[in-house]
């Protein structure tokens, strides 16, 4: 069995560490790579990819994704809203893996409360299953929209399952974590 994948926002760090697992897993087969900053050929971009044959990067259009199986979603938080309804509305059975924190919540008004944007997919945020296959492994088998949780996110709710029978919703639990800037984004920002 073989999955035509595609890859959009391969020019970050997120982007480039899929395709690198991409690049090993026996199933995937990386059809297109895309992006909104650079075309051309990925290995002149970026020479550690130099020894693998890949598709040269392409502007991202979602006719392109007419032949694709899957597509992995690696783009900056609140872009994938719309590319996702785009794609659904022209791919109703194309698997979407989105790695943004766009639909990882499924309440539109807790969403637009803790990332204080609007959602502009509503109408697609109940869709979404998290992809925490710990916990929603028969749900994702059949997803078409897969909401992958972020790294603090797992950590943390993989962490406290084995306990989660001995607590009730009034116990609280504390979490601290710590991060270094790679999980801020490839841009420059004076925070970081």
């Amino acid at each position: 069995m073989t999955v035509k994948t595609g890859v959009l926002g391969v020019s970050g760090y997120t982007g480039q560490e899929l395709i690198k697992y991409l690049l090993k897993h026996p199933v995937f087969q990386l059809d297109y790579l895309f992006s909104t900053s650079i075309t051309g050929h990925y290995s002149q971009i970026y020479p550690e990819f130099s020894l693998y044959e890949l598709p040269e990067v392409e502007s991202f259009d979602v006719a392109s994704c007419a032949d694709l199986d899957l597509i992995f979603l690696a783009v900056p938080h609140t872009k994938s809203m719309s590319i996702v309804a785009g794609l659904v509305a022209n791919y109703p059975s194309l698997k979407i893996v989105d790695l943004s924190a766009d639909f990882r919540l499924n309440d539109v008004k807790q969403f637009e409360q803790y990332y204080a944007v609007n959602h502009d997919a509503p109408d697609l945020i109940n869709n979404a299953v998290y992809g925490l296959p710990e916990l929603y492994k028969d749900e994702l088998s059949k997803a078409t929209l897969c909401a992958n949780p972020g790294c603090y996110a797992t950590s943390i709710i993989l962490g406290a399952l084995p306990i989660k029978g001995f607590l009730d919703q009034s116990t609280p639990i504390v979490i601290d974590a710590k991060s270094g800037v790679s999980g801020a984004g490839k841009s420059l920002k004076e925070s970081s």
